[in-house]
């Protein structure tokens, strides 16, 4: 093969260190990409919680809680019985729910329940008139 001129040889040199450096980023954001360490969320949730309050009909005053205090940020409110909703939970829940009535007659029966999952993990029923009903359940995994 011939010598090259000054001038092919510095051309040359460009090219190969421009290759060089777009194969450097092409790595580089390849690696950036395929790294990523969080896992794809799941299409639907594992578990579901579900809060339920029967009693007689007429105005009562509810909170729940999936996760923190029934006096928190976290806490949901309802008015009317019967009350049921569920929820998704997530990994860990500790799950709280407070029902209370106005307006009952004399020894009518009040009940929550808290299930995950179609478990049934607490239920308790109270007599009209009397204290609020609780259902607490002590912080458990899901899944």
């Amino acid at each position: 093969m011939g010598r090259r001129s000054a001038a092919a040889r510095r051309t040359w040199g460009v090219r190969r260190r421009g290759r060089a450096a777009l194969a450097g980023v092409a790595v580089l954001l390849l690696g950036l990409a395929g790294c990523s360490s969080d896992p794809a969320p799941p299409d639907e949730p594992l578990s579901y919680v579900e809060f339920s309050a029967v009693g007689p009909t007429g105005s009562a005053v509810g909170s729940f809680v999936i996760q923190g205090e029934l006096l928190g940020n976290e806490m949901r409110s309802f008015e009317s019985l019967p009350f049921r909703t569920e929820l998704p939970a997530p990994a860990e829940i500790s799950p709280k729910m407070r029902v209370s009535v106005a307006d009952a007659p004399p020894g009518s029966r009040l009940t929550c329940r808290i299930t995950l999952d179609g478990r049934v993990l607490v239920q308790r029923t109270g007599t009209v008139p009397g204290p609020d009903v609780l259902c607490i359940v002590p912080p458990t995994r899901t899944g």
